[in-house]
């Protein structure tokens, strides 16, 4: 199905745009303000209400290339009768989009969310959570603090992960931060009162069989290449590892498994292109 522009919405999340029917299918750009700051979105509407299918909610990486991630999944999802959401976090506005400390990427996401709600882009329910390399480290880590809030979450190439273990240190794990900041710890304690329902939930994991660079873009430090590995494969490879490890643990099977992408290396376009990575994330 082709979509078309309906043109440009300003909503704000504590007084939004109340539509009195369900809004037209098409394409919406959308500008939300919220108490975190502003934040962008692409939203496509499928035909007549859609499938009931959850809306895909789809993160990028530290390019800011959402029109890319738009690009791959909006036809996909209109086809299945699903919503599309693609954020855009402004570089100016976000410079670590990626994780949840001063900055509060997440409290936008959540903003976004209520304020689609209220204007009736989207219903009540659970929404899908998909993301790519730094979009991947932000939708884990919402996904840590906000479980009850997704049906699926989709994490592609990672750079690094926060392990759901309260024995390791703040940010790469669920124990105290070794560097003190309150915010941190705070995080952290939400997230491990949590981690319960985060084991439960269904959880892909992909990357490039030959992302096994270290590249400027991931982090690279001592204490990381010890404990998650030196590269965006071994890191996803350990991650599957310790959340299994984890939800098993905690009495609980674990729904995680990890697909290779072929030929693409650490980049979005590539692995899109060939279509096996939006039909895993929609399957």
């Amino acid at each position: 199905m082709k979509s078309t522009v309906q043109g440009n919405t300003m909503l704000d999340d504590n007084t939004a745009m109340i539509e009195t029917a369900a809004p037209p299918a098409g394409r919406r750009n959308v500008s939300v303000a919220t108490p975190a700051g502003r934040l962008d979105a692409e939203i496509f509407l499928p035909e007549a209400g859609g499938s009931g299918l959850p809306p895909l909610v789809a993160l990028h990486g530290i390019s800011r290339d959402a029109a890319a991630i738009a690009a791959a999944f909006a036809n996909a999802c209109l086809e299945q009768g699903r919503t599309l959401i693609v954020p855009r976090f402004a570089r100016r506005q976000w410079p670590s989009f990626q994780r949840i400390e001063e900055a509060r990427p997440d409290q936008a996401l959540l903003g976004l969310l209520k304020t689609l709600r209220t204007a009736g882009f989207i219903g009540d329910g659970s929404v899908s959570l998909f993301g790519y390399s730094g979009g991947a480290q932000l939708a884990h880590r919402f996904a840590m603090l906000y479980p009850q809030r997704l049906s699926s979450i989709h994490i592609a190439a990672a750079g690094w992960y926060c392990v759901p273990d309260d024995t390791v240190p703040a940010p790469y794990g669920l124990g105290p931060a070794e560097s003190k900041t309150i915010l941190r710890d705070e995080i952290a304690k939400l997230s491990l009162a949590q981690l319960s329902i985060y084991l439960s939930l269904p959880v892909k994991v992909y990357v490039d069989e030959r992302d096994i660079e270290q590249d400027p873009a991931m982090r690279s430090n001592d204490t990381v290449d010890r404990s998650q590995g030196l590269n965006r494969r071994e890191r996803a490879e350990r991650y599957v590892k310790r959340f299994a490890d984890a939800a098993q643990a905690h009495g609980i099977q674990p729904h995680i498994e990890l697909q290779l992408i072929p030929e693409c290396a650490h980049d979005f376009s590539a692995c899109a292109a060939s279509g096996q990575l939006v039909a895993a994330v929609l399957s």
